[in-house]
């Protein structure tokens, strides 16, 4: 499995995690390049608009899409890190690892599903009875079902928020590492726990910035949108060594380091 000294070394002895540096750090790239990502932004939400208002078909599209289009600004800020070509058709190179960006979010999509397999065995069924009938008394009693079900709820809440953030790297460990989905999973969960809550408390942050576009007359969810992809960048690339490593590969193009005294 292809991996990094660096990823190792927060393995097994865990890292430092800096929201604040990397949403400061995020508004430098952002306006270097600000009209190239508040374009794609724009791009990203027509297609995300028109998926949703699809019945079935939207909805099949999203899945097979999302993957490698979720990366968009995430491979732009890369390459500007990395000083390599900054077309506008860069923040859709993710289609160029489709397959492995596809299945990945496909196998996540499948843990949700099995992790819900309880709470529709508890809840769904009597619900979906209670409402098939239609008569006055099945839908009181249908209220009743979800007010006491409620600690159900709660509880698959706080699952899927544990899951949901443990797993927000596997795409990142897909693209840029080449694992496998399975191995991307794996990782994520295991890279991620090391600092659990530093990264929801991330996630907290990028939420606020969210709240915060969409106060400004929804305009400033393209400035909003772009700086939560780049700051997640930045931590990611820090958190795994990626950009050193990627120092290391170019320099052994020019010779065998190891043959360097």
């Amino acid at each position: 499995m292809p991996t990094t000294n660096q990823i190792q070394n927060a393995i097994q002895n865990g890292y430092e995690f800096r929201t604040g540096h990397y949403i400061s750090k995020s508004f430098e790239f952002f306006k270097e390049r600000a009209g190239e990502f508040i374009g794609f932004t724009v791009v990203y939400l027509i297609i995300s608009l028109i998926t949703g208002v699809i019945p079935i078909v939207g909805t099949l599209i999203s899945i097979v899409i999302s993957g490698p289009l979720s990366l968009g600004a995430v491979i732009y800020t890369h390459k500007m890190q990395n000083d390599q070509d900054l077309a506008f058709a860069g923040f859709f190179d993710g289609f160029k690892k489709f397959t492995n960006l596809f299945v990945t979010y496909l196998f996540q999509i499948l843990i949700y599903i099995i992790l819900a397999i309880p709470l529709f065995i508890m809840v769904g069924f009597e619900v979906l009875q209670a409402v098939m009938s239609g008569d006055e008394e099945s839908v009181l009693e249908f209220g009743k079902i979800i007010v006491g079900s409620l600690s159900i709820f709660a509880v698959m809440g706080v699952v899927f928020l544990y899951v949901g953030i443990s797993l927000r790297w596997s795409l990142h460990l897909a693209y840029f590492f080449n694992y496998s989905p399975l191995e991307a999973i794996k990782e994520s969960f295991v890279i991620v726990n090391k600092r659990w809550f530093a990264h929801f408390g991330f996630i907290l942050f990028c939420i606020l910035i969210g709240l915060l576009g969409i106060l400004a007359l929804f305009i400033g969810l393209l400035v909003a949108i772009p700086i939560i992809s780049i700051s997640d960048y930045i931590g990611f690339a820090e958190v795994t060594g990626l950009n050193e490593e990627e120092q290391v590969e170019d320099f052994k193009e020019f010779g065998n380091i190891d043959d360097i005294s």
